[in-house]
């Protein structure tokens, strides 16, 4: 090899060192001057979120999850599931009975008559809603007491968690009727083993779902704050790091969030098999972001139609909530959210259930 050769090698290698050496100097002092964006600076998506959500931790640890100001959620950790909501809870907005379902109203295991039991997300939850603006309080008032209604939404929570919670503490009520209100941006979850606090996950084996042993067990929140400090002082380079988490995002993206999807019908499939056991009715609800209302992202990147198609084949009932958000929107020219859904977008929600749901609860 000449001299030439060489020579024009070295200087390649050169430059390309000082060019990443300028992108991790930029980078640094760009996460100096705006630190929120430090924790997308890490290669592994995990490793980001937890860094984004840890201070929660703190707070819980604490004894007060407080995501909001003044808006005290009422979750607990739960060693099985993450977290459940508090027993018993009294704020401003939020209440639960003394099994963490919530309002006040109690229901006991043996039935007395027909019963719903609804899982989901904060939206079924009913953050920023009170006890009487919820979809599932607006469901039982339809039935005006001849059915029980029990919201088991939980904030934060993911397709796997709705699964988990239900086999272990919802099944227990004897339900002739399961509601999974899936808010879409929900799928994402099944791919994280934290969110608020750790979290239990499924992964794909053979053709079917199992808990991935690496997201077991859940830790305590002393445990899981030490995991906080220790991604915190993690050694990573900013640039080459942020390049690799944007790339794995815009990869999530460009196929349609496949494996989150995959996931997300693979618990809703395992569910149903298990309630058919029972004969327990399974409805999904497709719950629509705000994007997918009001700005043109209807099928919320390419996601809507590979759910859709997927409980299609199963033979899966559910609810696309989507057309009827658009039309009462546009047709009355006024949103159904703030943040999360108004009452009125709620009283939507029951009303399409209780449609939906009437020859199921009315026998």
């Amino acid at each position: 090899m000449s001299n030439k050769i060489i020579q024009n090698v070295t200087l390649l290698i050169i430059t390309i060192l000082v060019f990443i050496l300028f992108l991790e100097m930029a980078a640094r002092a760009f996460v100096f001057f705006l630190p929120k964006y430090a924790c997308y600076t890490y290669s592994d998506p995990e490793d980001a979120f937890l860094c984004e959500q840890g201070q929660q931790l703190l707070k819980s640890l604490e004894g007060s999850l407080t995501l909001k100001q003044n808006q005290d959620i009422c979750d607990k950790w739960d060693s099985e599931l993450g977290w459940v909501p508090k027993p018993n809870c009294r704020t401003a907005k939020y209440s639960t009975n003394s099994k963490g379902i919530r309002g006040e109203k109690e229901f006991n295991l043996k039935k007395s008559k027909k019963r719903t039991v609804i899982l989901g997300d904060s939206f079924t939850w009913g953050e920023n809603n009170l006890e009487n603006e919820t979809y599932p309080f607006f469901l039982d008032r339809l039935y005006n007491g001849s059915v029980d209604v029990l919201n088991m939404g939980v904030h934060g929570y993911g397709p796997d968690q709705f699964y988990l919670y239900f086999m272990r503490d919802g099944i227990k009520y004897e339900p002739d009727a399961v509601v999974f209100g899936l808010f879409l941006p929900d799928i994402h979850r099944t791919l994280f083993k934290f969110r608020y606090y750790f979290k239990p996950r499924f992964i794909l084996k053979n053709g079917g779902i199992k808990l991935d042993p690496e997201s077991l067990p859940i830790p305590d929140l002393k445990t899981s704050v030490q995991k906080y400090y220790e991604i915190r002082g993690k050694g990573r380079f900013y640039s080459l790091s942020f390049l690799y988490f944007s790339y794995t995002k815009f990869v999530r993206l460009a196929t349609a969030y496949e494996k989150e999807t995959e996931l997300t019908l693979k618990i809703i499939e395992q569910m149903d098999k298990e309630l058919k056991k029972d004969n327990i009715k399974l409805v999904v609800v497709l719950i629509p972001e705000q994007e997918m209302v009001e700005k043109g992202n209807t099928n919320y990147y390419g996601v809507v139609p590979k759910i859709i198609k997927g409980l299609d084949e199963k033979g899966i009932d559910y609810i696309n909530l989507q057309p009827v958000f658009k039309k009462e929107t546009e047709l009355n020219k006024r949103s159904l959210y703030q943040g999360h859904l108004k009452p009125l977008g709620n009283q939507i929600i029951a009303n399409e259930l209780y449609a939906h749901l009437n020859g199921v609860l009315s026998k």
